[in-house]
């Protein structure tokens, strides 16, 4: 999930798909998930239905949401 946790209320959250297929960029930042290096596709948000989602897989550390945020904002040209 990518929005505020202000707004977990709503009936659907915005998430983005990560894959370890795809090479590290600026739109693919690299975190680290259960364990695993992965590639975050921030071109890919979409909204979802909370229910759809499966087991928590944790939080991203401060490094790793400083780069997402990055390519969301160079993404959505928020620049």
């Amino acid at each position: 999930m990518v929005q505020a946790s202000a707004y977990e209320h709503l009936s659907t959250w915005i998430v983005v798909p990560t894959t370890t297929k795809s090479f590290d960029s600026l739109i693919h930042p690299t975190i680290e998930l259960l364990g695993q290096e992965v590639r975050v596709l921030v071109e890919q948000a979409t909204a979802i239905d909370p229910q759809r989602l499966g087991d928590f897989a944790g939080c991203l550390s401060t490094g790793e949401l400083m780069k997402v945020n990055e390519a969301l904002r160079a993404v959505l040209d928020l620049e």
